[in-house]
C-alpha cells in the first residue's frame, strides 16, 4: 500500500482555515431572496401578440374578416403590445421614449376605429350635432344659412 504524501498549507492560508471554521463551519443566513420580476420571453411576447389577435378578430367576427382586415388586426396587436412592453418599462423605471408610446397607443385606435367603422354593414353617419358645427354656426351668426348636414360630408 502506497501512502500519498499530506498536502502542506502555507502558514497564512493554515491560519485562515483554523479561524473560519474550516469546511464545517455553517454560514450566515441570509435574508430571503425577493422574487425575480417577471420578465417577457420572446415565447411570451409571441403568445401575448396571438392572444391579441385572436381576441381582437373575435371582438370583430372572425368570418367576417378578409384579408386585409385582418393584417390591420394583426398590425393593431403588434402596435399593442410594443406600447404594453413600453409600460412596462415605466414601471420597471427604465427611461422610455413618451413619444413612441402617445404615438403607438394613437396608431393602433386609429387602426381599430377604422376596421370596425369600414367592416360594419350598416354604419351610420355622424350626428347630426357636433360641438364642433355649433361652434362654427354660431361664429358664422344668426344671418348665415347653419350648415347643414349634407353640405358638411359633401
Amino acid at each position: 500500500m502506497s501512502v500519498e504524501p499530506a498536502l502542506e498549507m502555507p502558514p497564512e492560508a493554515a491560519a485562515k482555515h483554523a479561524t473560519s471554521g474550516g469546511q464545517g463551519s455553517a454560514k450566515r443566513a441570509r435574508r430571503p431572496r425577493q422574487p425575480a420580476p417577471k420578465r417577457r420571453t420572446p415565447r411570451g411576447a409571441i403568445r401575448r401578440f396571438n392572444g391579441l389577435v385572436a381576441k381582437l378578430a373575435a371582438e370583430r367576427g372572425a368570418g367576417a374578416l378578409g384579408v386585409v382586415e385582418f393584417e390591420m388586426v394583426r398590425q393593431a396587436a403588434a402596435m399593442m403590445l410594443r406600447a404594453e412592453q413600453l409600460q412596462a418599462g415605466i414601471v420597471n423605471g427604465e427611461e422610455i421614449d413618451p413619444n413612441e408610446l402617445i404615438r403607438l397607443s394613437s396608431e393602433g385606435r386609429r387602426i381599430l376605429r377604422s376596421i370596425r367603422i369600414g367592416a360594419k354593414p350598416g354604419a351610420s353617419p355622424p350626428p347630426p350635432w357636433s360641438p364642433l358645427r355649433a361652434k362654427l354656426n354660431a361664429a358664422a351668426g344668426a344671418s348665415a344659412p347653419a350648415l347643414e348636414l349634407e353640405e358638411a360630408t359633401s
